[in-house]
């Protein structure tokens, strides 16, 4: 992952770097504009992650003199406008396409998938102008990015993500006799023929009232029915799904210019793995009464516990030291 970073930060330093020798206005700050290194690139990237649980209303306020706002961490580590730097001009996705490209180039090569794959959406929430920006009305975010995201079932690992397309990240699993689950936005009969004469597998729930619709069909599950997390709000009871589907297709769902939203949503992807939940261990919570976090497990009695506890938990509770 690191050789990544790397990669795509030369890239982007090319470019910014490049873009930043064309002409200036007379007074523009940007004449004090120093060249951007892999270093300080990968600073930034740290700083940006760090605001997340430290939230201004603005990204200066993080450099304010005022002590109220004040956050001396920052100022140690980059100044305030160096981050800025004019944007290039062109085609909608030319801004982000580089990190688009090599996140998606590094998701396909990272893993071999298992035969269950799924599909579903993941909404970037954008209220700005933008051609790209779609309507969602059942969506808890009415505006946004649509990004649609591959995933393997058993591992959760992403395999390929697109901006608002479909078909084109399956090619590469045709005739590999895989699996995909979707919801009912995806399935149709035409669609399920499609995959069907391609050598792939799909399961998913549907629409009533898409045209052609048979009635259930059950060919890589089971008839049997359980009750789901969603409650019905008529009666109060769970809806019931088939079994196989509640069990497999796990829903994806998890200021500024668009593309800023859409470069960390894809770093975002990459990360999701660093921000699982942490545990308290077992000897720090109870034996001294003070909370202390890890994330590490005892494999054979599975219980959280710091690496400088692993001894202390272990005599105690077979040797009774």
């Amino acid at each position: 992952m690191k050789g990544f970073w790397k990669k795509l930060f030369l890239t982007l330093i090319y470019i910014i770097n490049t873009i930043l020798n064309m002409d200036l206005r007379t007074h523009s700050r940007l004449h004090a504009w120093k060249d951007v290194t892999v270093q300080e690139m990968y600073v930034f990237l740290a700083i940006t992650m760090l605001m997340t649980g430290n939230r201004r209303l603005t990204t200066e306020e993080h450099w304010s003199t005022n002590p109220f706002l004040n956050s001396p961490i920052y100022k140690t580590l980059m100044s305030r406008n160096h981050p800025e730097a004019r944007q290039p001009d062109g085609p909608v996705l030319s801004k982000i396409n580089v990190v688009i490209n090599d996140a998606r180039t590094k998701f396909q090569n990272l893993f071999i998938p298992n035969q269950k794959l799924r599909v579903d959406e993941s909404i970037v929430p954008f209220k700005g102008r933008l051609i790209i920006k779609q309507y969602l009305p059942n969506k808890r975010n009415l505006f946004g990015i649509k990004l649609f995201v591959f995933c393997d079932v058993d591992t959760k690992i992403i395999l390929d993500f697109i901006i608002y397309l479909i078909l084109t990240f399956e090619e590469k699993y045709y005739f590999t006799n895989r699996i995909i689950y979707m919801d009912n936005w995806y399935s149709s009969p035409k669609l399920f023929d499609f995959l069907a004469s391609r050598g792939i597998g799909a399961c998913g729930t549907v629409k009533k009232t898409r045209k052609v619709m048979p009635k259930l069909s059950t060919t890589i599950h089971k008839d049997e029915m359980e009750p789901s997390e969603k409650m019905d709000r008529s009666t109060g009871l769970p809806v019931m799904k088939p079994e196989l589907y509640t069990n497999d297709m796990i829903g994806i769902e998890k200021v500024t210019k668009w593309y800023k939203k859409l470069f960390f949503h894809i770093i975002d992807l990459q990360t999701h793995a660093c921000n699982s939940k942490k545990l308290r261990c077992k000897v720090c919570s109870h034996l001294y009464r003070r909370r202390r976090e890890t994330r590490y497990l005892c494999e054979i009695c599975k219980v959280p516990l710091r690496v400088t506890c692993f001894r202390t938990y272990h005599e105690k509770r077979y040797l009774n030291v």
